[in-house]
């Protein structure tokens, strides 16, 4: 997959690329989903270094801002937060729920610890009369 990464106010060195694609890329490697393209977007206002990554994907988008006084680290932060949305948009997309055949065996259990619970109340009930 492509990572389109461009400068506003700052040239965007090979230094800085690189260690964005890297960051980018170990968190994109291993996911269950297909990403359409991803756009990096790195700024200067005055000392302060403000990096943009947008991810689109079908029916979904993911955007995460950062910005500090550093761009290593601004790219660094910015990337954590990708990664935590990311994490939180596959859970949402993953059925937590079990299926039939669970469930029925679920509530076959339940029954038989009620039957248990009855049967030992009878034997109760017997030894008393």
């Amino acid at each position: 997959m492509d990572i389109i990464v461009s400068g506003r106010h700052v040239s965007v060195t090979e230094g800085m690329k690189s260690h964005l694609v890297n960051r980018l890329e170990s968190i994109l490697e291993d996911l269950p989903i297909k990403l359409s393209s991803t756009r990096a977007i790195l700024d200067v206002e005055k000392n302060r270094h403000k990096v943009e990554v947008i991810l689109h994907m079908k029916g979904h988008e993911i955007e995460a801002t950062d910005m500090s006084y550093d761009m290593y680290s601004s790219i660094d932060s910015c990337c954590d937060k990708v990664n935590k949305q990311l994490k939180k948009y596959i859970d949402k997309l993953q059925s937590h729920k079990g299926s039939f055949k669970e469930i029925e065996l679920a509530h076959a259990n339940e029954k038989t610890e009620i039957d248990h619970e009855l049967d030992v109340l009878e034997e109760i009930m017997e030894k008393t009369v």
